[in-house]
């Protein structure tokens, strides 16, 4: 328990003072993001353009404007929803990740996710080598962080493709055993059972995909710690210090879900700023946006942190 502690608060620590990191992937977010942003706002535009209700959303959500523009809009535009607003699109990639929706979604933005995970692929190794504390010196300055950068980056691309394959195993699963499940439920009378068991079902689906995140989140920290070429090995070598530390790891990574969460329900009770007239509104509301992503960031940085503490202290 006292190494968990420790853990814990060393990553807090680590990303507290990474603050530079922070602003870099966030900037690396809306690189990524704005061209799809101004293809949705360009999208918004010829919309209004064509209608009247300029007034009627500068007071709100219209539902009635929002059914006519789905019923025009490409598959990007389709994905704009009231359920995106607020904290609603953090719930929204919470359910995707968990059901295997991920890739149920238009093409242009699985190919956005894509580069997205390649750059931080690319940039994961300078980020880790910066989080192992004061002594990893070869992270030091730009040229040092981008050294590690270049140097661990295809390890990491191998080390997704293959976690990829197992998140992709555990869908197939999950899939498979919520069919049965559907299937021997048809002539049981209690919906109390049948919710019992799709419950049971989809915490066992949670936790295997949390095993396969954090088993591939250790191979990452023991190709940094320990310099490992071979993706097979670093992923061995994650599922063993796992599999010899489970209350801790699993425990570890628990404990910043639950922190993320409470940081969720925070930014939830925020105003939604569905009603923006001015341009303040409008600053405000994206500002908001902007520090929750931020945040959860941030809180990322500080669980690598806590892991690589943990795997060092081992």
């Amino acid at each position: 328990m006292s190494d968990l502690l420790r853990a814990f608060t060393t990553g807090l620590g680590r990303a507290g003072r990474a603050w530079r990191l922070v602003l870099l992937l966030w900037a690396v977010n809306l690189a990524v993001a704005l061209p799809f942003a101004a293809a949705l706002a360009q999208e918004i535009r010829g919309s209004l353009d064509r209608s009247r209700v300029h007034r009627e959303l500068l007071a709100g959500f219209d539902a009635g404007w929002h059914g006519e523009f789905q019923a025009e809009a490409g598959a990007l535009a389709k994905t704009l929803g009231p359920e995106l607003l607020g904290a609603g699109a953090f719930f929204e990639n919470l359910e995707r990740w968990w059901s295997g929706g991920l890739l149920a979604v238009p093409p242009a933005l699985v190919a956005a996710g894509l580069l997205h995970a390649v750059l931080w692929a690319f940039l994961l190794g300078g980020v880790l080598e910066r989080l192992r504390g004061p002594g990893a010196a070869s992270a030091a300055g730009a040229a040092g962080f981008f050294a590690a950068c270049g140097r661990h980056a295809f390890r990491f691309v191998r080390l997704a493709l293959l976690s990829g394959v197992l998140y992709y195993l555990v869908y197939r699963l999950a899939r498979a055993g919520f069919g049965a499940l559907e299937d021997a439920s048809r002539d049981v009378i209690s919906e109390r059972t049948v919710l019992l068991w799709v419950v049971a079902g989809a915490a066992l689906t949670v936790f295997l995909l949390a095993v396969v995140r954090v088993v591939f989140d250790y191979a990452k920290v023991a190709v940094v710690a320990h310099g490992r070429r071979s993706a097979l090995g670093a992923a061995w070598a994650g599922a063993r210090f796992v599999a010899s530390r489970p209350f801790a790891t699993l425990g570890l990574w628990a404990g910043f879900g639950l922190l993320g969460a409470a940081l969720l329900a925070l930014y939830s009770l925020l105003p939604a700023f569905t009603g923006v007239a001015t341009w303040v509104s409008v600053v405000l509301a994206v500002f908001v946006g902007q520090l929750a992503l931020a945040a959860k960031l941030a809180l990322r940085l500080a669980l690598l942190g806590a892991e690589t503490r943990l795997f060092s202290g081992r």
